[in-house]
């Protein structure tokens, strides 16, 4: 039985999101990708997890108003 968390896509097993809001640079941790930035309420925010570690393609991801960046290189994946 695989457990999710509230956005039904991540989980229990899964690392943390690790996501930077591009409207005020804050850079946060979720469990899930159902959230908004805590800083300004943003809700398109990028994924800096690495996309080789990643479980979910950039079309899942996309469902949730966030863009793959590779942290190492601040290369913006489109989708």
């Amino acid at each position: 039985m695989k457990r999710k968390y509230t956005d039904n896509t991540t989980d229990f097993t899964e690392p943390f999101w690790d996501n930077l809001c591009p409207v005020c640079k804050k850079r946060f941790w979720s469990v899930s990708l159902d959230c908004a930035c805590p800083k300004c309420g943003n809700y398109d925010l990028y994924v800096l997890n690495e996309s080789k570690h990643l479980k979910h393609d950039a079309e899942e991801l996309k469902k949730f108003h966030r863009k793959i960046m590779e942290d190492k290189n601040m290369k913006v994946i489109t989708l």
